[in-house]
This record gives C-alpha cells, sequence and structure tokens, in this order.
C-alpha cells in the first residue's frame, strides 16, 4: 500500500501499489495528483478545497475592524477554477489567451495614461489598435476555419478541393 498526504488538503490517502506514477485524483479535494514512488506527490491540477469539518463550522469573533474573509475564499475558488480551465486547454490556446491578455492590459494602462495625463491620442489610441488586431485575427481566424470546413466537406463527398464532379454516363 502507498500511503500519501495530497500536498492541497493536507488529507491522508492510501493506494494499492499499482497506482505508483499513475495520475489519481485525491477523493478528497479533487486534485489531481501523480505519486511518485519513494518520492514526492506532484500537482497536475488544484481541485476543489474540501468542505470545512464539524468543529470548524462554528465561525470564530472576527477582531473588530477586520476584512471579512468570504469574499477571499471565493476569490481563491475563482481563481483555481480559472487556472484550472486555462490549463486543460492545449499550449496554442494557452499562449493565445496569454498574448491577447497581455495586449488588453497594455491597451488599458496606456489609455489610463493617456486619460490621466489629458492626451486624447494616448486615451483613444491604444484600445482601437487593440480591437482593430483583435478584429483582423478573428476575421483570419474565420477564413481559416471555413477553409478547413471546405476542405472537409470536400473529402466527405470524394471531390477533390471543392470541385464538382459529374456522374459518368452510362454506355
Amino acid at each position: 500500500m502507498i500511503t500519501f498526504t495530497c500536498p492541497s488538503c493536507q488529507g491522508k490517502n492510501q493506494v494499492g501499489d499499482e497506482f505508483a506514477g499513475r495520475k489519481m485524483k485525491c477523493p478528497k479535494c479533487g486534485t489531481r495528483i501523480r505519486h511518485h514512488k519513494d518520492g514526492p506527490v506532484e500537482i497536475l491540477t488544484i481541485g476543489a478545497p474540501p468542505p470545512p469539518s464539524a468543529a470548524a463550522t462554528e465561525p470564530a469573533a472576527p477582531a473588530v475592524g477586520a476584512p471579512a474573509a468570504e469574499p477571499l475564499k471565493e476569490s481563491t475558488a475563482v481563481l483555481a477554477a480559472v487556472a484550472d480551465k486555462l490549463l486543460s486547454q492545449g499550449e496554442g490556446k494557452q499562449n493565445t489567451y496569454i498574448i491577447w491578455g497581455v495586449v488588453g492590459f497594455l491597451a488599458v494602462v496606456l489609455g489610463g495614461i493617456g486619460l490621466m495625463t489629458g492626451d486624447k491620442l494616448l486615451a483613444v489610441a491604444p484600445p482601437a489598435v487593440a480591437l482593430v488586431a483583435a478584429f483582423i485575427w478573428l476575421f483570419l481566424r474565420a477564413r481559416k476555419h471555413a477553409e478547413i470546413e471546405r476542405i472537409r466537406q470536400a473529402a466527405k463527398h470524394g471531390t477533390k478541393d471543392g470541385e464538382k464532379t459529374e456522374p459518368i454516363p452510362k454506355a
């Protein structure tokens, strides 16, 4: 038997020896992990935090002026879900999200600087350039997908590159 501690929820787990080196999920929090025999447990994707235990259900009295902890828990759960969704995508899609995130961030920052300095061109140009770039990218992507679909349909109907074929007349 292999005994290990989940690095996410700190839960103690046991699995059979046949699971050494294989991917598995923690039954308590759903974190996908890989256990290496006589080695560390590797986190593949983060799962949901485990439900609170019965002893922890009574909330402690918050200190005067202390911020509420609930928004932090919710934002952490949302961040984990977004990160899990991003990591489940292919590398090309991850790169696309990162590039567009950086372009959007830079457009917002430069536009904000333009608003703060009163420079109308700097306030409008970066978001406009980002929107035009997004439009061009989407247009080219739609054309590429249309071409792929045209080739698929041609292959499905046995034609070459969308050519029309005439039936052979009977002699």
